[in-house]
């Protein structure tokens, strides 16, 4: 149900929200009228194309990527369900006050996977990665925005290229890793406590997912680290004792790699 929400004119100047394709941003502002009271709503890629860009030809799920890897989305899993949480929701809009409570597991809720601890700690302490802010009030808000009293100068934005995953793991120099030993990814798993050989078989599934499809990336590495975190390709899932299991598209997975082998 799609519900009325504010906007303020620092959203058309946020410069870190300008490197998102124009339709990410009118999605962006969708997503307010779509989520619940927190800010919470279903990762449903062809419903939200179908209610807010039903006119447009666009891959819903490509978009909602370029958000998340800009800090104004978290993309998270709860059992078999997907969900999304518009990071400092709470901050810039006034939901009406008979409107209903939310149903929707917060990202690291004890309902949902302890993968997303980490999301959970950033949004409610307000860290690096969510600093860029949902609907600033003014320019002066805005990150990286220079400032009226010292002149600073504004930061240049430089948009990357973007390359199918096949033409992006063509461009790489001879030797050079896809995902290198620093990436983030493997700080993330480490600090959520997933085995490595669960993000090998993350990038495994994320090869074959992409490797012949046409779909477009500025930052393939980046894509990868979003897929780990929201467990796109359901190979986990986290057990009582704390730790994680293999689902049967895990098992299955690494049984036919073994039996390749």
């Amino acid at each position: 149900m799609s519900r009325a929400r504010n906007i303020k004119p620092g959203f058309f100047k946020n410069d870190l929200l300008a490197e998102c394709d124009p339709l990410a941003r009118i999605l962006f502002a969708g997503l307010w009228c779509e989520a619940d009271r927190e800010g919470r709503l279903e990762d449903r890629p062809k419903r939200l194309k179908g209610e807010y860009l039903c006119y447009d030809n666009c891959d819903v799920d490509d978009l909602l990527d370029q958000l998340a890897t800009r800090g104004f989305i978290v993309r998270y899993s709860v059992g078999e369900r997907k969900y999304i949480q518009v990071l400092e929701f709470k901050k810039h809009q006034n939901p009406h006050v008979k409107e209903s409570a939310s149903t929707i597991p917060a990202p690291g809720e004890h309902s949902a996977s302890p993968v997303l601890e980490l999301v959970q700690t950033q949004c409610e302490s307000g860290a690096s990665t969510v600093q860029a802010g949902l609907i600033p009030d003014s320019p002066s808000l805005i990150p990286d925005s220079p400032s009226k009293d010292t002149g600073a100068p504004k930061r240049a934005t430089r948009k990357r290229e973007r390359k199918t995953f096949k033409a992006w793991m063509a461009s790489l120099p001879d030797g050079a890793e896809a995902i290198p030993a620093d990436h983030r990814v493997f700080r993330y798993a480490k600090e959520a406590g997933l085995p490595l050989e669960f993000i090998e078989l993350a990038w495994i599934a994320f090869q074959r997912k992409f490797e012949h499809v046409a779909k477009t990336q500025a930052d393939w590495p980046a894509h990868f680290h979003n897929a780990v975190e929201g467990n796109w390709a359901r190979i986990w899932w986290p057990s009582d004792d704390g730790g994680y299991r293999l689902t049967t598209v895990g098992v299955q997975l690494e049984r036919t790699l073994r039996e390749a082998a």
